[in-house]
């Protein structure tokens, strides 16, 4: 009877822990993913700087403008612009998020990967 409940209790515990790992948030687990492709370190001056001057603030979201009251001109502005979700979201022409850069070819893709792994690695100024 004693093997029984062992059994039983072994069964439970190893549920709990197969349950708790696939009830991580799917955030959290892309965000992993994606890290590993991240291999070069990207800083806002250098790289993500002259991308959002040339697609972003330079047009609708600068400090004067602020087109839905979003200003992308400055270091302080971008990265928390980019902390949240709709910032790629819009930029990947996912689901419901406003298509950016507005009336403009989406990016390329290596642009894309860039900002989300300068985002992904700390957002280095």
């Amino acid at each position: 009877m004693k093997f029984k409940y062992q059994i039983v209790s072994f069964l439970a515990i190893g549920s709990f822990f197969l349950f708790a790992e696939s009830c991580k948030p799917k955030k959290e687990l892309a965000k992993t993913e994606a890290s590993t492709k991240c291999k070069t370190v990207y800083t806002y001056t250098e790289h993500i700087a002259p991308i959002m001057q040339q697609h972003c603030a330079g047009s609708c979201h600068s400090a004067v403008k602020k087109a839905y009251g979003i200003d992308l001109s400055t270091y302080e502005m971008v990265s928390e612009e980019a902390a949240k979700k709709r910032f790629m979201g819009s930029l990947r022409h996912e689901g419901l998020y406003p298509k950016m850069p507005k009336k403009a070819e989406k990016l390329d893709d290596a642009t894309l990967d860039m900002i989300a792994c300068w985002i992904e690695t700390g957002m280095k100024k």
